[in-house]
This record gives structure tokens, C-alpha cells and sequence, in this order.
């Protein structure tokens, strides 16, 4: 029994003397291993259902690619190229209009339009047709587009109505005036012609001088217009009312 105990003790001695001396420290902070997640953005473009409101490089179908309207050019390239198209067969009928436009332009998508291309020109962005800068702006087209010829510029004075006595026309004002290019007649002998205003003109021309409060007197044409307005064998009211003023004349 004492064997045992000294052998036990010795155990015990021998463990104790085993131990290490920082078995009783604060054991070290384990090795924290942080991952960082990378955050990955997609670049793929939204799509959208039904016709696009911009435009891209290429040939669409109107109504169902895009829609019609009127879309915007900002003028950012020189190479712009657009066609409205009224079929796909590639042939110059089936373009309704075109053109190659330089600087900041404007077209008009009709809905009766069968498609429309457009190559060079980055995108259109349709705008609202009301916008001020569509109203103010001018889609020219090499096809569509035609130029009206200037108005006729508009008689400022008296016309020519028709021819009296040797070279002398009536004028739509009631005037006596001579015409040597509408009116060439062989001329009278001065001896027969009637002189009024102190001989300085011939009455074919100035009339048969003037009454007492100074109006000139009609000419015979102008006497024989008015009875043939009166009769009815002249109808023309322009040349009537040029001469109505005889009828109320005071010799």
C-alpha cells in the first residue's frame, strides 16, 4: 500500500513538472479572413416593348420598330443619310423622300409610311410637332420637297382694255393713253383731227377740252363705251364702270 502512494506521488510530480509556464495567458486572437464581394454592373441595354421613340443607325418598320412623328438631328456628324420609304425593294419609287442634311435637322414620320432609314446620323429623338423649334425649323428633301415659282408681280397702274382710234388704247382706268404696240394703226391726216385744249393735243387723246368747272370732256369712245354698256352689247363691268362718270357729265 505504501508502494502505491509513492508511485501515484511520483505521477503526480512528473505531470507537474511537464506543464508549460504560459498555459495560464490569454490564448492569441484566431486570424480573421475578410472576403470583399465585387459588385459587377451590366451593361445590357433595357428593352423596351412596342416602337422605339429614338431612332438608330439602320431600316425600321414604322409602327412596329418606331413611331411615327417628327424626330430631331442634332447635327453631330457630316455623314447623316435618312429616306422615308413606302416599300423594301431597294428601288428609287419606294423612296418618298430623302436627303443628306447638314447641321441640326428635322423629319416627319408620316404613319402612312411603310419604313424609314437612316445611316451616319448617331439617333433621332422624336420631339413634339407643336415644339417651337420644329415650327420654326425647314425639312428640306432632295425628293419631296418642290419650289414654287415667285408670284407674278402685280400691275401697279392702269391696264390695257382695247384699242380706239389710230394709236390710242383705252385703259382700264377710263384713260385714253397711246399704244403703238398693242394699238399700230395708220395715222389720220392731223388736218382731220379734232384739236382740243388750245391745240396742244390731239382729242383723240385728251379729250374735247373741259367744261366750266374744269373736268374734261369725255371722248368719243368713252361716249360710244357708255351706250354700248346702256344698249347691253358690252357687258364687261370693269370697262363700264370706267366709263359710268359720262353719264353724269356736264358739257
Amino acid at each position: 500500500m505504501k508502494r502505491l502512494l509513492l508511485i501515484f506521488g511520483a505521477a503526480l510530480l512528473l505531470v507537474s513538472s511537464c506543464a508549460s509556464p504560459e498555459s495560464d495567458a490569454d490564448p492569441p486572437n484566431p486570424t480573421t479572413s475578410a472576403t470583399t464581394a465585387s459588385s459587377t454592373t451590366s451593361s445590357t441595354p433595357i428593352t423596351t416593348e412596342g416602337p422605339a421613340e429614338v431612332i438608330e443607325s439602320g431600316t425600321w418598320l414604322v409602327g412596329t420598330d418606331i413611331l411615327p412623328g417628327t424626330y430631331k438631328f442634332d447635327g453631330s456628324t457630316d455623314s447623316c443619310y435618312w429616306s422615308r420609304l413606302s416599300g423594301f425593294g431597294g428601288t428609287l419609287d419606294e423612296i418618298i423622300s430623302n436627303d443628306r442634311p447638314r447641321g441640326q435637322s428635322f423629319v416627319t414620320i408620316e404613319a402612312s409610311d411603310k419604313g424609314f432609314k437612316t445611316s451616319g446620323c448617331g439617333q433621332w429623338t422624336r420631339v413634339d410637332d407643336a415644339s417651337p423649334e420644329v415650327e420654326s425649323s425647314v425639312v428640306v428633301s432632295s425628293v419631296a420637297t418642290t419650289t414654287a415659282p415667285d408670284p407674278a408681280p402685280v400691275a401697279t397702274g392702269p391696264t390695257f382694255v382695247k384699242c380706239w382710234e389710230n394709236n390710242a388704247a383705252l385703259m382700264s382706268d377710263g384713260s385714253i393713253s397711246v399704244d403703238t404696240v398693242n394699238c399700230h394703226m395708220e395715222e389720220q391726216d392731223p388736218g382731220q383731227v379734232a384739236i382740243a385744249d388750245g391745240g396742244t393735243c390731239p382729242a383723240y387723246l385728251c379729250g374735247y377740252g373741259t367744261n366750266d368747272q374744269g373736268q374734261r370732256n369725255p371722248s368719243s369712245g368713252e361716249i360710244q363705251t357708255l351706250h354700248g354698256c346702256q344698249d347691253g352689247y358690252i357687258n364687261d363691268p370693269e370697262l363700264c364702270g370706267a366709263v359710268a362718270w359720262v353719264e353724269t357729265h356736264q358739257y
